[in-house]
């Protein structure tokens, strides 16, 4: 039994925020007003309210330092920011009773069915045993991409540990593949394809990254940091 979310990790800050910002409200926006999922977006940047209220749940963490456990910042790769939120998001939607996520970066194609995505992730875990559904990241005999995947909750947590955190610092999406193979766990992963964007894509599906830094959007709303001043706000618009 699936109850799934769609969780969205961004961060805006840095340069060509205004695009960044812009992307983001653009795939909340468009997934709101075509899917009946719960969408949980997270971030290490504080987001507009607009986009928030396309969103179910916005989770804001305010630290987005590479620093876990006292490691310095030279050890670990920006995957770790995004890891950390996506901790934020799973232990959050657990609690809300969900079973299931489909993860997806803040500059996805936001023209794709998801819904008919989500559908071919869950009949492929439903009907062949697995648990985390995915591509590879240029080679998926050593990599599982993390651009877009839907996994179930617990083994996310395991799959996805911050329990060393010090093994982050190497290859993002080749670290993921390593830790499931040492978990043992490789024959509950299926990964369509080597590469989101070409060939098959995922399960039939093109997954194009716009990260295009031109012509930001003039209409983007300023955004408010009044009440961004704790380290983890979850706002829940449900």
């Amino acid at each position: 039994m699936h109850k799934a979310a769609i969780v969205i990790a961004t961060y805006t800050g840095g340069e060509y925020s205004d695009v960044k910002a812009s992307i983001t409200k653009n795939l909340c926006k468009v997934i709101s007003e075509n899917t009946s999922y719960y969408i949980c977006l997270v971030s290490h940047s504080p987001i507009d309210i607009e986009t928030q209220q396309y969103c179910n749940a916005f989770i804001y963490d305010s630290d987005n330092s590479f620093q876990i456990n006292g490691l310095p910042k030279d050890k670990l790769t920006h995957g770790m920011a995004e890891l950390t939120s996506m901790h934020n998001a799973v232990n959050y939607l657990q609690r809300l009773g969900f079973t299931h996520i489909f993860k997806l970066a803040y500059d996805c194609d936001s023209t794709l069915d998801y819904n008919e995505l989500i559908q071919r992730c869950q009949y492929i875990c439903d009907n062949y045993d697995k648990r985390l559904i995915s591509n590879g990241w240029g080679n998926k005999q050593i990599t599982v991409g993390t651009l877009a995947y839907y996994c179930e909750i617990d083994f996310f947590k395991q799959a996805f540990s911050l329990e060393k955190p010090e093994v982050w610092h190497a290859n993002f999406e080749m670290q993921v593949h390593k830790n499931i193979c040492d978990l043992g766990l490789l024959d509950k992963v299926y990964l369509h394809s080597d590469r989101y964007f070409d060939g098959e894509g995922f399960l039939g599906f093109i997954v194009n990254q716009y990260v295009s830094c031109s012509d930001p959007d003039p209409s983007l709303t300023e955004i408010n940091t009044d009440n961004y001043n704790g380290d983890v706000l979850i706002h829940n618009y449900a």
